[in-house]
């Protein structure tokens, strides 16, 4: 605003002539505004933490006070002449210039790290040449020019730097434009869920591609300009009001190309959920009991179940007891699963007191026996260490977003429950009431007698079943409990509590206005190898009850985004076949399972909308990448040997 009071001030008393030069300044303040506003709005989405979304943060903020920059400097020359003022002159270009040389280099490395990101996941070579085209052009020449003045010759040098934009707008074609058209390729042949995968990838390319397109070129039409309109005198003003507009249009795009680059812009990570077939409503499991649930046996059962909620504060109170050892010797907080503090902290403390008795949910002997309704719902895997399913709890308490490793962290000092019971006070937060299996079933009622029928001998389901029967500290084989309650399994479905766990969020839901799914993954994302825990996640979703996700760390979804890209229910596991087998007989359509199990985890709207970064994006395009052309070769070659054995 003070620019502009000033530039009008001077423009009345100078004349007319200088009209062009204040409509130059006023496009400048404009300019700064636009920019600061963009940088503003990118901050303020919510995003991922990552170095490379920091990195574009920074590179706007740069772009901003470039621009700032250089509208001080043209009105403080232009208020104390020019003429009069040399050496103040080549020091105040001399900031906005070097400025803009960073700004500059840091938009050209943004665009690196991801042809670099797509690189390392398609396991292609594609950056090596960009790397040195940016390098040369962000260092080897651009900078010697970040101190020179504006006189004609040293924009006419400025023409040896127009090829570069030039080479990198072409290996940027290249590294995305290769993949993306091999893709159209492979989509010919495609269906279902990889044709809707290959098509999400294509597209996804062409919009990354398109961002650093818009990038490079209106840096190209600048720089072909700029030594144009300034090489000779503008005593008017005009070509300078000329070259305001190409660059404010270069710097907005460069700042809205590297918000798109960093994905505030556009969140987009999977494909949008697409028209799924009619049936996929049965495909969840509300509708395997359809009979049983109609009787009073059953609605009674799920009631009951559904008021064994516990607070956070008592399961604060619990993990004091294990660490002090009462209940549970030998606990190791960086070792023990949950399984292990089922077998021998959960069951023992449920048990009736008395040789004959039986045992009840441990939240029902916390509770008295009072019915209480929990507003969340942990899915949650027994192989998980059992200090994470409580750190995922309280970062749920807490309200982090995405990862809850820093809760763990202080989880693990001495003084780590005290601490987290202050914080959780302040919010609020130690009276939410959660359901969480291992608590709320009744063990005694089906597994505290044994562990099933073993596998057959060297199968992978063999060795899970070994695992399950020994302490993960001592390894030794767990007690079984010889209460007296009696044991129910599918074979009673109205009085089994094992298979009710999507009627008790239904039934929760349509009583508790906040209720929500809390997804706590373990670090080796086993929970979405399990059977009952992924037919949770898609029925919630189908119910639309929200869901929040709380991973380890960052790290582990990196490590882990193959496997879940390549989920199906029919290599999932149980704990026991029958159930296994009980959910996939109760499934219509597997590829619309599956199809909806990837729209909810990698969704827009997906389980992990807030733990995918832009490289993370990045990174999945190039393995959605891979694996369609790898798949698509495949069927290829089959089809050749096909045709061949058929000719032969």
């Amino acid at each position: 605003h003070g620019a502009i009071a000033a530039c009008q001030e001077i423009a009345a008393r100078n004349g007319s002539s200088h009209q062009w030069k204040m409509a130059h300044y006023i496009l400048d303040v404009c300019g700064s505004f636009l920019l600061a506003l963009v940088a503003i709005s990118c901050v303020a989405v919510p995003h991922p933490p990552s170095r490379y979304n920091s990195l574009a943060i920074l590179c706007l903020l740069t772009l901003w006070v470039m621009k700032l920059g250089w509208t001080a400097r043209d009105v403080a020359m232009w208020c104390l002449k020019r003429d009069k003022c040399p050496h103040l002159d080549m020091v105040l270009l001399a900031f906005p210039y070097a400025i803009m040389t960073c700004g500059i280099f840091l938009i050209h490395v943004l665009i690196l790290l991801r042809v670099r990101a797509l690189e390392r996941s398609m396991g292609w070579s594609l950056s090596r040449p960009l790397g040195v085209a940016v390098a040369m052009y962000s260092f080897v020449l651009f900078a010697p020019f970040s101190v020179l003045g504006r006189d004609s010759a040293k924009y006419a040098l400025q023409w040896v730097l127009v090829p570069f934009p030039v080479m990198c707008g072409i290996l940027t074609v290249r590294a995305f434009g290769v993949p993306r058209k091999l893709l159209c390729t492979a989509m010919q042949h495609l269906r279902g869920v990889p044709r809707a995968q290959a098509k999400w990838a294509e597209s996804s390319l062409r919009r990354e591609m398109f961002a650093a397109l818009c990038v490079l070129f209106t840096s190209f039409i600048k720089l072909c300009l700029q030594p144009v309109l300034l090489g000779t005198k503008d005593p008017s003003g005009a070509r300078a009001f000329c070259l305001a507009i190409v660059s404010g249009v270069d710097d907005v795009s460069n700042a809205l190309g590297v918000a798109f680059m960093a994905s505030f812009a556009s969140s987009r990570s999977w494909p949008m959920p697409m028209t799924v077939p009619h049936h996929t409503s049965q495909s969840g499991i509300s509708q395997v009991f359809a009979q049983e649930a109609r009787e009073p046996e059953w609605t009674d059962k799920v009631d009951e179940l559904a008021g064994r909620g516990l607070s956070l504060r008592s399961l604060l109170d619990f993990y004091e007891m294990l660490l002090r050892g009462e209940i549970m010797p030998g606990y190791s907080p960086t070792l023990s699963t949950t399984n292990d503090v089922v077998r021998r902290a959960i069951i023992p403390l449920s048990r009736s007191q008395g040789p004959d008795g039986g045992g009840r949910a441990l939240a029902t002997v916390w509770n008295n026996g009072v019915s209480v309704y929990p507003q969340r719902m942990v899915t949650h895997c027994w192989s998980n260490k059992f200090s994470h399913l409580v750190a995922a709890t309280v970062a749920d308490g807490l309200r982090t977003s995405g990862c809850y490793v820093a809760v763990l962290d202080v989880l693990l000092q001495a003084d780590g429950v005290a601490r987290l019971r202050a914080r959780l006070e302040i919010c609020g937060a130690l009276d939410i009431i959660y359901w969480v299996c291992a608590f709320s079933i009744n063990q005694h009622a089906c597994i505290c007698a044994g562990f099933g029928p073993p596998p057959s001998e060297g199968s992978p389901e063999r060795a899970d079943w070994e695992r399950k029967r020994r302490d993960t500290v001592t390894m030794a084989e767990f007690a079984p409990c010889h209460c007296s309650q009696q044991k129910y399994f599918n074979d009673h479905p109205a009085e089994c509590e094992l298979n009710k766990f999507d009627d008790v969020m239904l039934h929760v839901f349509g009583r508790v206005p906040e209720f929500t799914q809390v997804v706590a993954v373990d670090e080796n994302f086993d929970l979405f190898g399990r059977a009952w825990c992924v037919a949770e996640l898609v029925e919630a979703s189908r119910l639309g009850i929200p869901q929040i996700v709380k991973i380890h760390s960052q790290d582990s979804i990196d490590q882990h985004y193959d496997d879940l890209s390549l989920l199906d229910v029919q290599s999932c596991r149980a704990s026991r076949p029958s159930d296994r087998e009980f959910i996939l007989a109760k499934i219509v359509d597997f590829d619309a399972f599956n199809e909806r199990l990837q729209q909810l985890i990698f969704g827009a709207e997906g389980l992990f909308r807030e733990c995918i970064s832009a490289m993370d994006r990045v990174a999945i395009l190039g393995r959605v990448a891979r694996r369609v052309m790898k798949e698509h070769k495949g069927r290829s070659s089959s089809s050749s040997s096909s045709s061949s054995s058929s000719n032969g």
